[in-house]
């Protein structure tokens, strides 16, 4: 995957500023993030380009592989515009000259939105566990009957 790539590090310090700044990346530019953020910020960049375009072959050979594959169908629409993850697998069969542009921009806007919803997932699947568990504890209440309990599905 990409986490074993220089650039990974950086993509994080770039999401943990946006979110601690509460700043859209459609505010600021690459350029500038990389500034604050490095004091090489053209090398910066660099690697997170790369990190990005290492992310994106590995999303289109797991499409070739196995295009119903969960980890590629939930994310080759969503981390990168599926026209470049199919230009990438086209390029992968040799089809094409050139695989799929990457964009920085677009995949961490895409990164932090994912984050945010798989996050409100999580919340909402603990606050489910948390009525499953009293509801359950009702039922364990003494003079409660095992039959009503089954029956409950």
């Amino acid at each position: 995957g990409m986490s074993g790539e220089k650039g990974c590090d950086d993509i994080i310090k770039i999401c943990q500023y946006l979110h601690a700044n509460k700043k859209p990346i459609s505010q600021v530019s690459i350029g500038q993030l990389c500034e604050l953020l490095s004091n090489a910020p053209k090398n910066m960049e660099q690697r997170v380009r790369r990190a990005i375009a290492v992310g994106m072959a590995n999303l289109a050979h797991m499409g070739i592989e196995d295009f119903m594959n969960d980890t590629f169908t939930a994310y080759s629409g969503t981390l990168f515009p599926f026209e470049e993850i199919r230009a990438e697998m086209d390029c992968i069969r040799g089809k094409r000259k050139y695989g799929g542009k990457v964009s920085i921009k677009k995949f961490i806007d895409s990164l932090m939105l994912t984050a945010d919803r798989e996050s409100l997932q999580n919340e909402l699947s603990l606050r489910f566990l948390s009525v499953w568990n009293a509801l359950f504890c009702f039922w364990q209440m003494p003079g409660r009957k095992w039959e009503t309990r089954k029956n409950i599905g």
